[in-house]
């Protein structure tokens, strides 16, 4: 777990903390963009309870990079303001043209990462990022991509509000090799002290929305689905789960199913599977 790093450039930022009037730094943002795994893990959980689900589509998104990688792989130019004076670790308003190249994992990132603070004066104003730049309208949604090639984006659209201790995703999109999610009025509030490398600890709420190729769907609706609450984290101690997605051997059907934890490991499953067996499984 120490060696992921997942997105959101506030969770670690925040976290990390730095001081006032210091430049945040490129692999700083680089950081900021990888998000979601430990979210895909606890949401595997339920493919013991569901058959015939097929979380091998990863939903959510993982580089697996490590702090040295991206600066040795990584050659940034910065536009804007990268100081953070109020020490919340947003930068002003800054815009980091990236170019990433890492042969171990056969992945070349390119793109721009745009962070702002809401208001530079005040730590507790919380901010905003996306890939792309910011206009008028608001994030311009410009994926990063591998190469520069559409098998590998990700575009990204959130903000972080701290009266609330909240992240919302205005948008989270990623697409590798025809495999692509979206996520859908999702939001993450972390429970207690966050470690800026194990950001697991918190509720989920939203939908994804799944495509892979030739034509399997798939749409994941939580509720209050808490994560890492459990002590290897793979189970959410309580929430609920909504499923539908394409059967594995006939696409154009579709199995149904709700999941709700009551505690760590323990609930109840009940839906239609492939082929229309009922799913009526307590664990």
């Amino acid at each position: 777990m120490r060696e992921r790093f997942f997105l959101s450039l506030v969770l670690l930022c925040v976290s990390l903390g730095y001081p006032s009037a210091q430049q945040v730094s490129y692999d700083r943002v680089i950081f900021m963009t990888n998000f979601g795994g430990v979210f895909q893990y606890s949401i595997s959980s339920v493919q013991y309870y569901v058959p015939d689900i097929r979380l091998e589509l990863r939903v959510g998104h993982s580089l697996g990079l490590r702090l040295d990688e991206i600066r040795k792989g990584c050659t940034a130019s910065v536009e804007g303001d990268p100081t953070d004076r109020d020490g919340d670790g947003f930068p002003a308003g800054a815009t980091y043209h990236i170019k990433c190249k890492f042969p171990a994992h056969n992945l070349e990132l390119v793109g721009r990462i745009s962070v702002r603070d809401n208001n530079e004066s005040d730590s507790r104003s919380g901010g905003y990022l996306c890939t792309g730049v910011f206009t008028p309208a608001g994030c311009s949604r410009e994926p990063l991509k591998n190469r520069g090639y559409d098998y590998y984006a990700l575009d990204i659209d959130s903000e972080y509000s701290p009266v609330t201790n909240t992240y919302f995703f205005r948008r989270y999109y990623w697409m590798v090799y025809g495999h692509s999610c979206e996520a859908e009025n999702l939001s993450f509030a972390p429970k207690g002290p966050l470690n800026p490398w194990e950001w697991d600890r918190g509720v989920w709420n939203g939908t994804l929305k799944c495509n892979a190729i030739p034509s399997y769907k798939y749409i994941f609706e939580v509720k209050n689905w808490e994560s890492g609450m459990c002590p290897d984290a793979s189970t959410p101690a309580k929430g609920t789960i909504r499923i539908r997605a394409s059967c594995l051997n006939a696409p154009s059907e579709e199995f149904s199913a709700t999941v709700n934890y009551i505690s760590c490991g323990h609930g109840r499953a009940v839906g239609t599977n492939c082929g229309g067996f009922l799913i009526n499984t307590s664990f």
